[in-house]
């Protein structure tokens, strides 16, 4: 993603850091899984988001402060922490690793969450946004990512990308 920051005049903000940054516990940025940059002449700053797990909000931010740019909701294909219900949450040290325990975990598996989107319920398991949790999930479709397409996919995770408060 590129962005083009601007000051109040409209001329291009040049040096300012741009980042993601978590603002939900549950996201989980893997430790090479974002890059940051600074604006240029142009105000123009690069940047991508290729590794997390778990589900939640990601701000695009520029400046000392974090000033929000945007913000998303990520769907990571890693759901579950592993097979047993017990071990349902994320990790949020160690490694993420998307497996079996994403489909069949009895609790927090994306089979236990079929169904119509109930937010803040089962809405992290709908990759494909139909507002349905069905098997399009797992396998994917083109250009929206499922759980197969990601399967023995992971990495390790680093410090929580906070946002400055």
């Amino acid at each position: 993603m590129t962005a083009r920051l601007r000051d109040a005049d409209g001329a291009p903000a040049v040096g300012y850091e741009v980042r993601f940054c978590e603002q939900s516990e549950t996201v989980n940025i893997a430790t090479t899984g974002a890059t940051a940059a600074t604006s240029n002449a142009e105000g123009l700053a690069s940047v991508v988001l290729h590794g997390a797990s778990g589900y939640g909000l990601v701000a695009l931010t520029a400046g000392d402060d974090d000033t929000p740019l945007c913000r998303w909701e990520i769907r990571s294909a890693d759901t579950a922490g592993d097979f047993t219900p017990s071990l349902c949450a994320l990790p949020t040290t160690g490694s993420s690793f998307v497996n079996g325990a994403e489909v069949i975990n009895p609790v927090c598996g994306i089979l236990a969450n079929f169904g119509p989107v109930t937010p803040g319920v089962n809405n992290g398991w709908d990759f494909d946004c139909t507002n349905s949790v069905a098997g399009g999930d797992i396998t994917g479709t083109i250009g929206k990512g499922g759980i197969l397409q990601y399967f023995g996919d992971g990495a390790a995770l680093g410090e929580r990308l906070g946002c400055t408060p």
